[in-house]
């Protein structure tokens, strides 16, 4: 504190040793000049609040850590003391429903399905992670209903294991990879190591109140990504197609749809448990019951769960069931639900199916996209089924993309692009010939919308300019822009 010599009754100088000169006390100093200390009560209320806040954190972070503890325990195989969610003895609320889809999958597959050691691999990879596994289900049981208990029981270990799904960077990632590799001691081998990760998916696949959603769906990803790579040959492809539709069957005929409260399968894990296995796709079409489970089901989703509509649409377009339904009414859905990706992959379905109705379902597609406005998204779907029903409405979009470039270059005044966009418009009418629909006026249009806009944003000389360039017929009256600027107004 360094003190003025003209206000010297403010605090008396006294000499001091350098080592004290930083304490300096002056008992006389206004209170203006003393830092205000703050009062108790808001020191305490901080002091709370801090500890609150480390707390929570300290909170986030058991579940992760147990969960890598377990996964090391399962890969060591020791058994440790840890809590179970649920108790031994009562069976898992979802495990009756699983049986039953399990013995419908199983059901008339040759050679048969070696049920019993897949719940073993299941029981011990249980035991490894430290879970308490009863040595059966409740009586009367057999192999299906002990395969159905221990899977419902992973599925739920795995689900524990998940930290809040909004939580990402690298605990997301510790938590994905401590997942795969808990998933990974379920794989071992094929069929035996398939049929269990096939249980334990199914498991994860039905509706639970004491997993989330989220938490289900995470999981149901890592396993299907630890487990892509396989090629699942033999009894066990017939298998998991006899689960999908059983999964799909069991959404399609769930209660609740009437009354708001729909809670079936979730179609996002059916999704991830068909492309691990490969049922459906480019390499194996899905066969006819399949169809049919898959059609029931989408549809019922859209209608009473509209929050599933993007991953029922992914399963349609991955199964392909246009043998027992035309894809344009789900074209419909997924421009009716803004899911513009789902429509574009069910019409690459159907192309690859080769059905007769992919040609207006992309005709259906490119059309939704442009009564919504959407002229950039129409020309990249008609560019790439050209070959497949996008021909026929190849110039419309060139022309109403061109049309909307034009619009927004002419208000940036980045006037160089608009020969662009007309030269765009020509090779599209070179590509499919004058004798396409609107390819003799598609190039007098695009121009003429071009010297339109160029007058209303006064770019008088640039108007003269292209028009002459392109031997267009052009004349300027500014009172018959104004009013027409003033229309449109």
């Amino acid at each position: 504190l360094q003190l003025t010599s003209t206000n010297r009754s403010f605090c008396p100088p006294r000499p001091e040793s350098p080592r004290s000169r930083s304490s300096v006390s002056c008992q006389s100093m206004p209170a203006s000049l003393l830092r205000p200390q703050p009062p108790p009560l808001f020191l305490a209320l901080s002091t709370l609040a801090s500890c609150a806040a480390v707390a929570f954190a300290l909170s986030r972070l058991p579940s992760a850590a147990a969960f890598a503890y377990r996964v090391r325990a399962a890969v060591s195989r020791r058994r440790l003391p840890t809590p179970r969610a649920m108790s031994s003895d009562a069976p898992p609320p979802r495990s009756a429903t699983l049986s039953s889809c399990l013995r419908r999958a199983a059901g008339g597959c040759d050679p048969p399905l070696p049920v019993r050691a897949a719940g073993e691999s299941v029981g011990r990879f249980l035991v490894g992670a430290g879970e308490a596994v009863p040595p059966s289900a409740p009586a009367p049981c057999d192999d299906v209903d002990v395969l159905a208990d221990r899977a419902t029981r992973a599925a739920a270990f795995f689900c524990r294991g998940c930290l809040d799904p909004f939580v990402m960077g690298k605990i997301k990632l510790q938590e994905r990879r401590s997942l795969q590799a808990a998933a990974a001691l379920l794989d071992g081998d094929d069929p035996t190591g398939g049929l269990s990760v096939l249980a334990v998916l199914a498991a994860l696949a039905l509706p639970d109140a004491e997993c989330a959603r989220a938490a289900s769906r995470a999981a149901s990803s890592a396993i299907a990504s630890a487990v892509s790579d396989r090629c699942w040959d033999g009894a066990l492809r017939p298998a998991s197609a006899g689960a999908v539709r059983a999964l799909l069957s069991d959404s399609a005929h769930a209660p609740g749809a009437d009354t708001g409260s729909f809670d079936g399968t979730d179609l996002h894990i059916v999704l991830a448990l068909a492309r691990a296995f490969g049922v459906g796709g480019s390499e194996s079409p899905c066969d006819g019951a399949t169809a049919d489970a898959a059609t029931l089901a989408v549809r019922r989703v859209l209608d009473a769960d509209p929050e599933q509509a993007a991953p029922a649409l992914a399963l349609a377009a991955h199964l392909g069931p246009w043998t027992r339904v035309d894809p344009v009414d789900f074209v419909a859905s997924a421009a009716a639900h803004g899911l513009w990706h789902a429509g574009e992959g069910i019409c690459a379905s159907a192309e690859r199916t080769r059905c007769d109705g992919a040609h207006e379902a992309v005709d259906a597609l490119v059309g939704e996209a442009l009564a919504a406005d959407m002229s950039r998204r129409a020309d990249a779907f008609a560019t790439r089924f050209y070959g497949c029903g996008g021909r026929a409405r190849y110039v419309e979009a060139k022309l109403a993309h061109a049309k909307d470039t034009v619009r927004r270059v002419v208000r940036k005044k980045a006037l160089a692009v608009i020969e662009r966009q007309v030269a765009r418009v020509d090779r599209a009418v070179l590509k499919v010939g004058p004798d396409s629909p609107g390819a003799a006026t598609a190039g007098a249009e695009i121009r003429s919308h071009a010297l339109q806009n160029l007058e209303e944003a006064g770019e008088i000389e640039k108007a003269h300019r292209l028009a002459e360039l392109w031997g267009v017929e052009y004349s300027f009256y500014e009172d018959a822009v104004a009013a027409a600027v003033a229309t449109r107004r």
